[in-house]
């Protein structure tokens, strides 16, 4: 199975990438132009290897469509305290379909730690809705600080591909 990451830069993919595969966060930021994580996971006493593809969201780095061959979801970031990259899901939104317009997606809302009265975030009706307008499969909430949901939106991935998706926690919206 392959899913591609994709995002504006700093929304957090490449510490989920972190989380996913060695099970730690990383202290400091760590700007991106490539990274690939394999997993091998069993599920249901199947074994399942799983690529999990990051790439840079500058400009000047392109991940090329040819590295989309083969993607089974594409997942795409926000972080709920940056207003501009949830604007710009509609941009990597297309990029997915441009590719590939059958291949599902998953919109993923990162940070989930930062949540509280003070702070201005997209609140989880507005996210729920943009993902159903916008044919996403789920939205899901995650923190990679805090390890919430990580798993889970790797699991939704998988349940994708195996036809299986649904409701699976409070933070997961499947349409």
């Amino acid at each position: 199975m392959k899913f591609v990451l994709l995002g504006d830069m700093n929304v957090g993919k490449t510490c989920f990438g972190f989380m996913q595969h060695l099970r730690q966060f990383p202290g400091e930021y760590i700007p991106t132009i490539f990274e690939q994580y394999n997993i091998n996971t069993v599920r249901n006493g199947v074994p399942l290897d799983i690529i999990i593809m990051d790439a840079a969201s500058l400009d000047d780095y392109y991940f090329y469509p040819r590295d989309y061959r083969n993607t089974d979801v594409f997942i795409i970031f926000y972080a709920i305290n940056n207003r501009t990259s949830f604007e710009n899901l509609n941009k990597w939104i297309n990029e997915a379909k441009q590719y590939n317009s059958s291949i599902p997606f998953i919109i993923v809302g990162t940070k989930e730690d930062l949540r509280s009265d003070s702070i201005q975030i997209i609140t989880i009706n507005e996210a729920d809705e943009f993902s159903k307008q916008n044919g996403a499969v789920c939205h899901i909430l995650c923190s990679a600080l805090l390890n919430f949901n990580v798993n889970l939106v790797v699991n939704t991935a998988i349940n994708i591909v195996n036809g299986e998706h649904q409701d699976f926690k409070q933070f997961t919206k499947c349409f």
